[in-house]
Order: structure tokens, then C-alpha cells, then sequence
């Protein structure tokens, strides 16, 4: 009997040590500084850094190489065309999943009641969104973020033209929220929780869009554009520098990424020939902000470009071989915190202007908006025109190779500014390029291995063939096509 009393008291005291260790078992476990909840300010931030890193890296790679604003000097297959599906994936794979965090912090702020956080995300939705379609063309869009919640783990890929309707709604709607929301947005490292820049951003990007339906859609670009202009209240836009959306690096570790490759990495592009030509034809001072001297002479003012698409071995000989080739200059490795990853800039917004004026969409003066987005430029990149024989950009502006003559030569001679001011801005050349045809001297070199035409399109991850077969087959007809046009091409 004492035995079994003893077992008892035995059984009750243990009973009631684990019932006093579960009480305070989540207590002890606690980290008190990991929350165990998301917040928008911590998506934000994340969100703002993953994005504007990848698509500055795919500027710095990809995009100006594209649109032969450089070239490569060595492992030359993507300037000859030589696309596969790898090289690109990680934009697609890097967008997707920012995607999906951002629809996170979209519902946290609606449980919130926080419009601000809200409206930014809406952008954030658009701009990414943007990317995805601009460069594959037809993509996952309606069903894309409804895996957990629906079950929707193989997304059909919806139309361009069907993304674009749902982009420019997305920003309207982001535009009539922000208008009013009075909610603080911590965590913004693009505007520093400005929610008026942000809602500046919304109908820029909106302004952007409209545009790239020029040649498909000229109605729609043309009632959009001017409804944006003529009421300037309610769809404010960028108007100056101070509304760029660019995130700046700062020292490490939030520095620009590329400073901390090799520098043989860094050395495999260089100054292409079109724009060695470009900036020199015009005395343009933006060749030595961008560029350097070669290496191969005491002097200091010699610059030289390679052509885009020449084969590794016809590159390194080029000219004498690398030592006769510009590098980029040193704010593009030597200085960690010299530049910005940009989203989109002020003088983008007056070319876009500049060209609907040109068309007769909205009124304004043709050359005043033209020479205010090469005036932004310049002061942007804070360029020394004690380089240059002009004095100032007054002067340049004016030179029979740049001012506008007022007849159908003027577009090209706008697009072919906005390619300049499009340096290092994502793959915004190559969209125009594909819309407009303009600069007409991008064209295949020499040895490009795509049949002597530019790609219009990137291949889609290998991981949506095998993945998502049934919905990629739809889209692709069973062969996908880096010349297959997207819907707004011309």
C-alpha cells in the first residue's frame, strides 16, 4: 500500500512539473529579438534590396549589353545571341518570390489599416510584374500568387495585353490610395517614406506603360498619357531628380554588389563601338563619367570601343587586344557607394513627354521636354563638361547632331537620347528598341549566332517546362523562341 501511495505522489509531482514547465516553456523559448510576425516596414526593406540588386546586376550584365551600350570583351556568347534559358532565370526566380512577399506585406497592412503600406505594394506589384512580362512576354499573372490560398500550383500564363490592363488598373488604384493615406512607411530605403514620391512613382510608371503601348494600342497610350498630364493634382509625376526612384549604396554591407567581384569579372565588359562612337561624334561628356582611357598609353585621353558580337578569340585581339579597350570607369567597382540602383528617373518621365509631344498626344513644347531629360541626365551622372568643347549643356543641346528639327527624323533622334539616359537603368533600352526599332544602328554583329537578328524575347526557366508542362506548352505552342515578339513590339 505505501509502495503504491508512493507511486501516486510520485506520478502527481511530475504531472505537475511538466504542467509548470509548459507554462513557462514558450517564454523560455522566446527570442525576444526575433518576431514571430512579419511586419511591413521588415518586407519592405527586404523587397526594396532583393529587387533593386538584381535587376542592377542585370543592368550592369545583361541590359546594356543588349542594347550595345557595351560589349563583351570575353565569354561573348550572350552579346552573340547565344541565350538559354539559365541565363536569365534567376530575374524571373528573384521577381516571383519577391512577389510573393509582397502580397504578404499587402495583407498586413490591410490587417493593419495601413493605406500607405498598402498603396506601395501595389507598385511594387506593378513594377515587378512589369519585369517579368516586358522581358518573357506572356507569364503566370491572375493565378501566379494563389498557391497556398487556392491551391493554384500550376498558374496559367495569361496574355501580355491581358497583364498590361491588369498592371495600369493596379496603379490606379495605387494612386487613388496614396492620395489620401496619412500612415508612416518605415523601412523605405527607395523614398524614405515620402508617400507623395510614391504616389509620384505610381503614375510614372503608368506614364512608362502607356508608352510602351505606342505602336499597339495608340488610342489607349495616347487618352492615358494626356488624362495624366492635364491633371496634374490628381495623378501627380516626377519633376525633378529629387523624385528618381533609386536605391543609393551605401559602405558595406550595403554596398553595389559588383564591387565586391574579382576584377577579372569586372574587366570582361567594356566600351562598345556604338557608343564610342555615339559619345564622341557628339563630344558627349557622359564617355569619361562611364568610361576610362585604355590602358596602353601614357596619355589619358584615348578611348576606345570593341564591336558587340564578335566571338571570344576575334575580341581579344581586337585592336591590338585588351589593352586597347576601355574599361568602365571606376564608379562601376572602385567605388562601392558611387552609384544607384535605379528604377526609374526623372529624365526618362521628360523623354517619354518629349515623344508624345512629338506624336500630338499632349501639348507642350517638344524640345523643351526633350532638352530637360538631357539636362537631367547630365546633372544626374554629374558629368564635367571641363571635358568637353562645349561649355555647357546649353551648348550641346544645340549642336546640328542633337536639337530637333521638328520633321519625322526628330523620334530617332529622342529615342536615341533616352537610350544614353537609359544607361544602367534595368533592360528600359532594349524595350524601347523593341517598340520603336530606334537606335537603328543596334544591330546583330558580326559573328552573333541568332541568324543576324537582335532577340526580342528571353527564354522561360527550364523549371516551367518541366514544372508547369500543360500551361508553358499553351504559351510557348511547344517551342519557346527568343525571336517570338511580345505583344507591344513593333
Amino acid at each position: 500500500m505505501k509502495t503504491i501511495t508512493k507511486t501516486l505522489a510520485c506520478i502527481l509531482a511530475i504531472n505537475l512539473l511538466l504542467v509548470s514547465c509548459t507554462k513557462t516553456f514558450d517564454e523560455i523559448n522566446t527570442n525576444p529579438n526575433s518576431p514571430e510576425e512579419a511586419f511591413p516596414n521588415l518586407l519592405l526593406t527586404g523587397i526594396l534590396e532583393s529587387t533593386l540588386n538584381e535587376t542592377a546586376l542585370r543592368a550592369f550584365e545583361q541590359g546594356n549589353v543588349i542594347t550595345q551600350l557595351t560589349a563583351k570583351f570575353i565569354f561573348t556568347d550572350f552579346d552573340r545571341y547565344d541565350w538559354n534559358a539559365g541565363q536569365t532565370a534567376g530575374l524571373w526566380n528573384v521577381m516571383y518570390k519577391n512577389l510573393r512577399d509582397n502580397n504578404t506585406m499587402k495583407q498586413l497592412a490591410k490587417n493593419l489599416n495601413n493605406e500607405s503600406y498598402e498603396g506601395v505594394s501595389l507598385i511594387l506589384r506593378t513594377w515587378m510584374f512589369t519585369n517579368l512580362t516586358d522581358n518573357w512576354g506572356a507569364i503566370p499573372y491572375s493565378e501566379a500568387l494563389n498557391g497556398l490560398s487556392f491551391g493554384k500550383f500550376k498558374p496559367v500564363y495569361d496574355s501580355q495585353q491581358e497583364v498590361y490592363a491588369g498592371l495600369l488598373a493596379t496603379l490606379d488604384s495605387a494612386n487613388t490610395i496614396l492620395s489620401t493615406a496619412k500612415s508612416t512607411i518605415d523601412g523605405d530605403i527607395l523614398y524614405n517614406g515620402s508617400v507623395e514620391k510614391w504616389q509620384k512613382l505610381a503614375n510614372s510608371l503608368k506614364l512608362r506603360l502607356l508608352m510602351r503601348m505606342s505602336e499597339v494600342d495608340p488610342n489607349q497610350a495616347e487618352q492615358g498619357i494626356n488624362e495624366i498630364i492635364s491633371n496634374p493634382n490628381t495623378y501627380p509625376i516626377f519633376n525633378s531628380n529629387e523624385d528618381n526612384a533609386v536605391m543609393e549604396y551605401l559602405a558595406r554591407p550595403n554596398n553595389w554588389p559588383f564591387s565586391d567581384y574579382r576584377v577579372g569579372s569586372f574587366n570582361e565588359w567594356r566600351l562598345s563601338l556604338n557608343m564610342e562612337n555615339i559619345l564622341k561624334g557628339n563630344d558627349d561628356p557622359r564617355l569619361y563619367t562611364w568610361f576610362r582611357p585604355i590602358d596602353n598609353v601614357d596619355s589619358t585621353d584615348i578611348y576606345l570601343g570593341v564591336p558587340n558580337g564578335l566571338s571570344d578569340g576575334s575580341a581579344e585581339t581586337y585592336n591590338g587586344g585588351r589593352s586597347n579597350l576601355s574599361r568602365l570607369s571606376t564608379l562601376f567597382y572602385e567605388q562601392e557607394d558611387a552609384i544607384d540602383a535605379i528604377l526609374m528617373t526623372y529624365s526618362e518621365i521628360q523623354f517619354i513627354l518629349a515623344e508624345a509631344a512629338h506624336r500630338g498626344w499632349i501639348g507642350g513644347s517638344v524640345d523643351d521636354y526633350y532638352n530637360e531629360g538631357m539636362r537631367a541626365t547630365f546633372n544626374y551622372w554629374n558629368v564635367d563638361w571641363g571635358t568637353v568643347s562645349w561649355a555647357n549643356e546649353n551648348e550641346y543641346m544645340a549642336q546640328a547632331n542633337v536639337a530637333l528639327v521638328h520633321d519625322n527624323t526628330d523620334l530617332e533622334k529622342i529615342i536615341k537620347q533616352k537610350w544614353l539616359s537609359l544607361f544602367f537603368t534595368g533592360y528600359e533600352a532594349w524595350n524601347d528598341y523593341r517598340r520603336t526599332g530606334f537606335p537603328s544602328f543596334i544591330v546583330p554583329g558580326p559573328e552573333n549566332l541568332n541568324n543576324n537578328m537582335v532577340p526580342v524575347k528571353f527564354l522561360y526557366p527550364d523549371s516551367e517546362q518541366s514544372l508547369n508542362n500543360d500551361n508553358w506548352n499553351n504559351a510557348t505552342g511547344g517551342t519557346d523562341n527568343i525571336n517570338k515578339k511580345v505583344w507591344w513590339a513593333k
